[in-house]
């Protein structure tokens, strides 16, 4: 496996914003469900005006604040994905050497998921922990009857694992689309510094070398002329 489960768990800040984002639309969804099943027992034209007003506003808040909060978590995703590739350029280049193929390594990534999946799931568990309180507080005049909490699985599916499997894919869609450069452009970093380190070494410390070789050099040559000159 390419990318392991602590590179994935290192993606803190992606599972803070989907908590965020999980916590606040499963609250207004669930809460959205839920107020749709009392429209029958509504029959004042105050309590109708209250209720179209709080259907508006959960629908308003999960767009919005999930949609802002969703691409900000898919723009941090594909940093975190290139950012891992550049510094492991090396070692893509040679399972790309070896023969592994672009998808078999971009694979790896979908470990990047998990990222979501440990914000997904507090937010969903923490929303149904808070939504006494909440719609408590959104009916807290009593205009409306009484809401009921009640468990949506489609919401669970839409907050949980959807987002874990779609981010999952885009990881490894990035990451497909990044490894398509050639392997000796991934390998370039590596061969530069093994260039530079190869490279022979100039200044004062290297020229002293030289003049100590010319020294040594006419050095020997004088006593090759002393030697011939006794014989």
């Amino acid at each position: 496996m390419v990318v392991g489960i602590k590179d994935g768990a290192k993606l803190i800040g992606i599972s803070i914003i989907t908590c965020c984002a999980v916590l606040v639309c499963t609250m207004f969804l669930n809460f959205y469900f839920d107020v749709l099943l009392i429209e029958n027992k509504i029959s004042s034209e105050p309590a109708v005006l209250f209720y179209q007003a709080q259907v508006s506003t959960a629908k308003v808040v999960c767009l919005v604040s999930g949609g802002c909060l969703l691409m900000t978590s898919v723009v941090m995703l594909f940093f975190y994905c290139k950012h891992y590739i550049d510094i492991h350029k090396k070692e893509l280049g040679i399972l790309k050497a070896l023969g592994y193929s672009n998808l078999k390594i971009a694979k790896g990534f979908r470990i990047f998921g998990i990222s979501v999946l440990m914000g997904a799931l507090p937010g969903f568990c923490g929303a149904f922990l808070l939504m006494p309180l909440f719609y408590e507080l959104q009916n807290k005049d009593r205009i409306l009857p009484e809401i009921v909490i009640q468990f949506h699985p489609i919401i669970l599916l839409y907050f949980v694992a959807l987002p874990t499997i779609g981010f999952a894919v885009l990881a490894v869609a990035y990451a497909f689309f990044q490894l398509r450069a050639p392997v000796l452009l991934l390998l370039k970093d590596g061969q530069q510094l093994r260039v530079k380190a190869g490279k022979p070494k100039t200044g004062k410390a290297q020229t002293g070398k030289i003049q100590t070789g010319r020294a040594q050099i006419e050095k020997n040559q004088q006593e090759s002329l002393k030697q011939k000159n006794s014989k």
